[in-house]
This record gives C-alpha cells, sequence and structure tokens, in this order.
C-alpha cells in the first residue's frame, strides 16, 4: 500500500513512525502546510497540499491524521484513492454529512484505525452469547483506563480518549451483540495536560444497554467488560474470558472452542491496508460507523441530551 500522510503536530509525528515502519504500508509523501517541499535522505517528499503530492508521486490510499481529515477528504475519494483516517477527536455531525456526501461522489473508499480491544476472545464472547447461557441481557458495563505515559506520542484533548479508544471498543462491543447502535448519551471531558474522560449509555437496536467508561489519564492500564444475565454472568479484560452461573460462588475462565486470534495489530491498520491492497468489491463495507459514532457522542456532550444515530450508521446523525 503507497501512503500519503497528511497533518502536522504530535499526531502525525506518531503516524509518521507507525507508518515508515510498517511492512505492509510504503510512506511515499507527507502533506504539511506548515513545511515546504524539502526532505533529507532517506525521507519521503513534503508536499504544501494534497494535489500538488498526486502529480508528483503514486498512491492508492491518504492517511489524515488529527484534525486535518475532512479538508482533503473530498479531493482523495475523487482521485480514487483510499482514506484512512485516524483518531477522529474534534469531528463534527455536519463534517460527517460533508464525509458521506464525498464518498458518495468519489470512486475510492473510507477506512478508519480503530483499537481493537476484542480481537483475542471476541469469538468466544459472541459465541457464548448466542448460546444464550446468560439467559437475558440485563447488564452490560464497560470500564477502559489507560495511563497517558502510554500514549505519551500523542496531545490529550477534550475527545482524546473517545477517538482513540472509546469509540472503537463501543463498536466493538456493539459486534459482539450483532446489533447497531440506536441512541447515545455522553459525557465528553478532558483538556491538555489533564486527560482524557468518556462516559457514554448507548442502546442497541435490540434494546440491549451498555454503560461505558473510558479514562486517558488513570495511573494504571486496565479494562473490564462485565455481561450481566438473568441466567449469569461473564466478564473478559480483552485477552481471557470468565463466567460464572447464577447461583456459583466464584467465576471460572471459558476454554476457546474456537481459535482465538493471535494478531498483535491492535490498531487494525493491518487489516486496512490488505483491504486497499486487495481491493476486494467485498472486503466489508466504508467505516463511516466509527466516525459518525464519535461526532454523535462529542454532539450529546455539548447539547447535555440524548441523540439518535442513523438508522443503518453509514450516514449523518439526526438529533
Amino acid at each position: 500500500m503507497r501512503v500519503i500522510l497528511i497533518g502536522h503536530g504530535s499526531n502525525a509525528g506518531y503516524w509518521l513512525d507507525d507508518l515508515s515502519s510498517h511492512r505492509q504500508s510504503i510512506l511515499v509523501a507527507i502533506v504539511n502546510d506548515e513545511a515546504d517541499a524539502s526532505s533529507g535522505a532517506g525521507v519521503p517528499p513534503v508536499f504544501s497540499t494534497l494535489d500538488t503530492a498526486l502529480h508528483k508521486v503514486q498512491a492508492n490510499a491518504v492517511f489524515l491524521s488529527g484534525d486535518t481529515f475532512i479538508e482533503n477528504a473530498d479531493r482523495a475519494l475523487s482521485a480514487g484513492l483510499s482514506l484512512i483516517v485516524a483518531n477522529p477527536e474534534s469531528v463534527t455531525m455536519d463534517e460527517v454529512q460533508a464525509l458521506t456526501a464525498a464518498a458518495n461522489r468519489g470512486s475510492g473508499r473510507i477506512f478508519a484505525i480503530r483499537t481493537l480491544q476484542y480481537r483475542k476472545c471476541g469469538r468466544m464472547v459472541r459465541r457464548f452469547l448466542q448460546s444464550e447461557r446468560l439467559g437475558a441481557i440485563g447488564l452490560v458495563s464497560c470500564i477502559d483506563r489507560r495511563s497517558r505515559s502510554a500514549n505519551a506520542k500523542h496531545a490529550v484533548g477534550e475527545g482524546s480518549q473517545l477517538g482513540r479508544f472509546g469509540a472503537s471498543q463501543l463498536l466493538e462491543i456493539c459486534d459482539l451483540f450483532d446489533s447497531p447502535p440506536l441512541n447515545v448519551m455522553a459525557r465528553v471531558t478532558g483538556m491538555a495536560g489533564a486527560g482524557s474522560y468518556t462516559e457514554a449509555y448507548l442502546e442497541l437496536r435490540d434494546r440491549t444497554h451498555i454503560h461505558y467508561f473510558g479514562s486517558l489519564d488513570a495511573g494504571i492500564d486496565e479494562h473490564t467488560l462485565w455481561i450481566e444475565g438473568t441466567k449469569g454472568s461473564l466478564r473478559t479484560n480483552g485477552r481471557s474470558v470468565w463466567w460464572r452461573k447464577r447461583g456459583w460462588p466464584v467465576f471460572v475462565p471459558v476454554r476457546p472452542g474456537l481459535p482465538q486470534s493471535d494478531s498483535a495489530d491492535s490498531t487494525g491498520f493491518g487489516r486496512v491496508a490488505a483491504l486497499i491492497d486487495r481491493r476486494s468489491a467485498d472486503a466489508g463495507p466504508d467505516d463511516l460507523p466509527l466516525i459518525e459514532l464519535t461526532a454523535v457522542a462529542m454532539e450529546s456532550g455539548r447539547r447535555q441530551r440524548p441523540m439518535k444515530l442513523s438508522q443503518d450508521m453509514a450516514g449523518a446523525a439526526k438529533p
């Protein structure tokens, strides 16, 4: 995959290192409106605009980091390039509408970098839910705490936790229940130097309710997903799974009946690169749902009220 990176600041610098070292990508150019076109030995050329870069290099994907991803989306998609969005922390609902319109006009596809929390145990959890051994689900609770020291290369702002981890984890939980989100109410707080926090309540199409709390400030790194049913309870830390039948005094480990994924690609970048390289027509839908959920949760926090997501999670949200 031949990639043009667009962005500046610490977030772009983080992805510059990742793209340069990833075995499935070749970084062919950088677009930064604050830089000139000079570059050193072994460093990709730097251009001030995407149009200039497209005339100078050949690429099949544009990687948009930080707050720059809407500005060049239409141009990249119109040129038939795939659009990779990283950390959509400050996206608005108007920008989601613009991105959806650009996707409909162009021939490229949209992907989002997702944190894959349950890549090692997702099939176990999904199989357990489908077996109905937990009975009717009454409570789904998720807590994710991460130390800022583990994410020091990223700047931390209001929507950092939601954009980097929260929205991805919430969508993964929806996938476990095979049910898309309908409504969200969220409180998103944080500022540079003081951490970032997300508290959200999600209602799924099957009427399952999820309570989520995430922090990008804690001195520890831990993750717990707890699913409570009428017949028992299940919990996971993203790697192992335990369950307790109602009446049992303790939880017992769930042994995998299917092979677990041993992927080390926690950002999902390898998945995106593989899909773009194959250019497969059945490679799956665009990743607009992740961007939309981020925008709607941010808007819910600003308005301090529940917000409704689009019916198919592929368009703009509606208040």
